[in-house]
Protein backbone atom coordinates (compact mmCIF):
# COMPACT_ATOMS: atom_id res chain seq x y z
CA UNK A 1 0.00 0.00 0.00
CA UNK A 2 1.41 3.38 -1.11
CA UNK A 3 1.01 6.59 0.91
CA UNK A 4 1.21 10.01 -0.35
CA UNK A 5 2.89 12.74 1.59
CA UNK A 6 0.35 15.04 3.46
CA UNK A 7 2.06 18.51 3.77
CA UNK A 8 0.97 22.00 5.61
CA UNK A 9 2.18 25.34 5.08
CA UNK A 10 1.14 27.70 7.87
CA UNK A 11 1.92 31.08 7.23
CA UNK A 12 3.83 32.66 10.68
CA UNK A 13 4.28 36.07 9.08
CA UNK A 14 1.82 38.16 7.05
CA UNK A 15 2.37 41.06 4.73
CA UNK A 16 -0.60 44.04 5.46
CA UNK A 17 -2.21 44.21 2.34
CA UNK A 18 -1.28 47.91 0.43
CA UNK A 19 -4.28 50.03 0.96
CA UNK A 20 -5.76 50.64 -2.78
CA UNK A 21 -5.92 53.74 -4.73
CA UNK A 22 -8.77 55.59 -3.93
CA UNK A 23 -9.53 56.00 -7.28
CA UNK A 24 -9.95 51.92 -7.51
CA UNK A 25 -13.45 51.77 -5.69
CA UNK A 26 -14.88 55.05 -5.89
CA UNK A 27 -17.10 56.65 -8.56
CA UNK A 28 -16.26 59.27 -10.15
CA UNK A 29 -16.78 62.55 -8.62
CA UNK A 30 -16.44 66.48 -9.27
CA UNK A 31 -18.18 70.00 -8.29
CA UNK A 32 -20.13 72.30 -10.78
CA UNK A 33 -21.04 76.15 -9.68
CA UNK A 34 -24.65 76.74 -10.96
CA UNK A 35 -24.91 80.18 -10.08
CA UNK A 36 -23.60 80.82 -6.63
CA UNK A 37 -24.19 77.02 -5.51
CA UNK A 38 -21.80 74.32 -5.70
CA UNK A 39 -23.18 71.24 -6.65
CA UNK A 40 -21.35 67.24 -5.86
CA UNK A 41 -21.54 65.70 -9.71
CA UNK A 42 -21.25 61.69 -10.02
CA UNK A 43 -20.64 60.26 -13.38
CA UNK A 44 -21.39 56.61 -13.07
CA UNK A 45 -21.58 54.08 -16.23
CA UNK A 46 -23.55 51.64 -14.54
CA UNK A 47 -26.77 54.27 -13.54
CA UNK A 48 -29.29 53.90 -16.66
CA UNK A 49 -30.30 57.51 -16.14
CA UNK A 50 -29.42 60.96 -15.78
CA UNK A 51 -30.80 62.30 -12.08
CA UNK A 52 -30.88 65.49 -10.13
CA UNK A 53 -31.79 65.74 -6.51
CA UNK A 54 -35.42 67.67 -5.38
CA UNK A 55 -33.20 69.21 -3.36
CA UNK A 56 -30.65 70.94 -5.75
CA UNK A 57 -33.96 71.53 -7.79
CA UNK A 58 -35.13 73.68 -5.23
CA UNK A 59 -31.59 75.31 -4.45
CA UNK A 60 -31.21 76.68 -7.72
CA UNK A 61 -34.35 77.19 -8.65
CA UNK A 62 -34.92 75.18 -11.19
CA UNK A 63 -38.29 74.76 -12.93
CA UNK A 64 -39.37 70.56 -12.79
CA UNK A 65 -41.99 69.62 -15.78
CA UNK A 66 -44.22 66.47 -15.74
CA UNK A 67 -42.12 63.79 -17.24
CA UNK A 68 -43.24 62.29 -21.03
CA UNK A 69 -42.90 58.87 -19.99
CA UNK A 70 -43.14 58.29 -16.31
CA UNK A 71 -41.96 55.03 -14.80
CA UNK A 72 -40.82 53.37 -11.43
CA UNK A 73 -37.33 53.20 -10.14
CA UNK A 74 -36.61 50.34 -7.59
CA UNK A 75 -33.63 50.17 -5.18
CA UNK A 76 -31.66 47.05 -4.24
CA UNK A 77 -33.82 46.79 -0.54
CA UNK A 78 -37.57 46.65 -2.87
CA UNK A 79 -38.20 49.91 -2.46
CA UNK A 80 -39.49 51.95 -5.64
CA UNK A 81 -41.27 55.26 -6.24
CA UNK A 82 -42.43 56.47 -8.89
CA UNK A 83 -40.86 59.16 -11.13
CA UNK A 84 -42.78 62.02 -12.18
CA UNK A 85 -40.85 65.15 -13.37
CA UNK A 86 -37.90 65.97 -15.19
CA UNK A 87 -35.68 69.19 -15.36
CA UNK A 88 -33.35 70.73 -17.55
CA UNK A 89 -30.13 71.64 -15.70
CA UNK A 90 -27.35 73.39 -16.59
CA UNK A 91 -24.05 71.91 -16.26
CA UNK A 92 -20.51 73.43 -16.48
CA UNK A 93 -17.74 71.25 -16.22
CA UNK A 94 -13.90 73.22 -16.90
CA UNK A 95 -14.90 74.63 -20.74
CA UNK A 96 -18.11 71.97 -21.06
CA UNK A 97 -20.80 73.49 -20.46
CA UNK A 98 -24.38 72.41 -21.26
CA UNK A 99 -28.07 71.75 -20.34
CA UNK A 100 -29.18 68.41 -19.87
CA UNK A 101 -32.39 66.83 -18.99
CA UNK A 102 -32.27 65.03 -15.56
CA UNK A 103 -34.98 62.35 -14.15
CA UNK A 104 -35.89 64.45 -10.54
CA UNK A 105 -35.42 61.84 -7.45
CA UNK A 106 -35.11 62.36 -3.78
CA UNK A 107 -31.01 61.78 -3.73
CA UNK A 108 -28.12 62.21 -0.57
CA UNK A 109 -25.34 60.70 -2.70
CA UNK A 110 -24.96 63.46 -5.25
CA UNK A 111 -26.98 66.67 -6.35
CA UNK A 112 -26.46 65.55 -10.19
CA UNK A 113 -25.82 61.99 -11.17
CA UNK A 114 -24.73 61.48 -14.79
CA UNK A 115 -25.45 57.89 -16.33
CA UNK A 116 -25.20 55.81 -19.42
CA UNK A 117 -27.77 58.07 -21.13
CA UNK A 118 -25.12 61.55 -21.19
CA UNK A 119 -22.07 58.99 -21.26
CA UNK A 120 -24.04 57.89 -24.32
CA UNK A 121 -24.78 61.21 -26.36
CA UNK A 122 -21.38 62.62 -25.17
CA UNK A 123 -19.50 59.22 -27.31
CA UNK A 124 -17.48 59.10 -24.13
CA UNK A 125 -14.04 57.56 -23.09
CA UNK A 126 -13.66 56.77 -19.85
CA UNK A 127 -9.80 55.87 -19.07
CA UNK A 128 -10.42 53.72 -15.73
CA UNK A 129 -6.57 54.02 -13.78
CA UNK A 130 -6.73 57.65 -14.16
CA UNK A 131 -10.32 57.50 -13.41
CA UNK A 132 -10.87 60.10 -16.23
CA UNK A 133 -13.55 60.81 -19.15
CA UNK A 134 -12.54 62.09 -22.59
CA UNK A 135 -15.09 63.92 -25.26
CA UNK A 136 -15.01 66.56 -28.16
CA UNK A 137 -17.50 69.13 -27.83
CA UNK A 138 -18.31 71.63 -29.86
CA UNK A 139 -14.91 70.80 -31.62
CA UNK A 140 -12.59 71.36 -28.36
CA UNK A 141 -11.08 67.79 -26.43
CA UNK A 142 -12.47 67.58 -23.29
CA UNK A 143 -11.04 65.86 -20.19
CA UNK A 144 -12.96 65.50 -17.07
CA UNK A 145 -10.71 64.59 -13.84
CA UNK A 146 -11.89 63.46 -10.80
CA UNK A 147 -12.37 65.41 -6.93
CA UNK A 148 -10.76 63.11 -4.72
CA UNK A 149 -12.83 61.83 -1.72
CA UNK A 150 -12.68 64.18 0.87
CA UNK A 151 -11.23 60.76 3.15
CA UNK A 152 -8.71 60.01 0.75
CA UNK A 153 -5.41 59.43 1.97
CA UNK A 154 -2.23 59.94 -0.22
CA UNK A 155 -0.32 56.19 -0.91
CA UNK A 156 2.71 57.83 1.05
CA UNK A 157 0.83 58.63 4.33
CA UNK A 158 2.64 58.10 7.44
CA UNK A 159 -0.25 56.15 8.86
CA UNK A 160 0.53 53.42 5.96
CA UNK A 161 2.44 50.60 7.89
CA UNK A 162 6.12 49.41 5.51
CA UNK A 163 5.79 45.83 4.56
CA UNK A 164 7.24 43.20 7.25
CA UNK A 165 10.29 40.77 5.94
CA UNK A 166 9.98 37.51 6.81
CA UNK A 167 13.65 36.35 8.67
CA UNK A 168 12.98 32.74 8.81
CA UNK A 169 12.56 30.42 5.99
CA UNK A 170 8.66 29.05 5.97
CA UNK A 171 9.13 24.89 6.56
CA UNK A 172 7.33 22.48 5.15
CA UNK A 173 5.99 19.55 7.78
CA UNK A 174 5.62 16.03 6.17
Amino acid sequence: MSHAALSVVRSVFTIPKKEDDWGRTNIFHTYTKIGDVSNKVSIDGGSCMNVVSKGAVTQMNLKPEPHPQPYKVAWVDNISMSLTERCLVPVMLGAYQDHIWCDVLPMIVAHILLGRPWLYDQDMTYYGRANTYVFQHKGKKIVLTPSPPRNARPSHSKESCPPIEQKKPLHVLN
